[in-house]
C-alpha cells in the first residue's frame, strides 16, 4: 500500500463510519471501565486491553500497515 492508497482509504466513507463507530465503542468502555474500576481486576485488565487493542486501529499508519509485510498490494 503506497501513500495514495493509504490516504484515500483513511477518507473513504466507509472508512470513517468503521472508525467512528470503534471510537464510540473505546468511549463506552472509557465509561464502563470508569464506573467499575476497582471492582474486579481481571475485568479491569481485560477492558483496557481492549479499549489499547481498538485505540491502535484507530491510529494505524501507513508504516505500521507497510512494515506487515509487501508493500505492493
Amino acid at each position: 500500500m503506497n501513500l495514495d492508497e493509504f490516504t484515500s482509504w483513511k477518507g473513504h466513507p466507509t472508512t470513517k463510519a468503521v472508525f467512528d463507530a470503534i471510537r464510540e465503542l473505546v468511549y463506552e468502555g472509557q465509561v464502563e471501565l470508569g464506573m467499575t474500576a476497582g471492582i474486579d481486576a481481571v475485568a479491569d485488565r481485560y477492558k483496557v486491553g481492549k479499549i489499547n487493542g481498538l485505540e491502535t486501529i484507530l491510529y494505524l499508519t501507513l508504516d505500521d500497515i507497510s512494515s506487515e509485510g509487501d508493500t505492493d498490494d
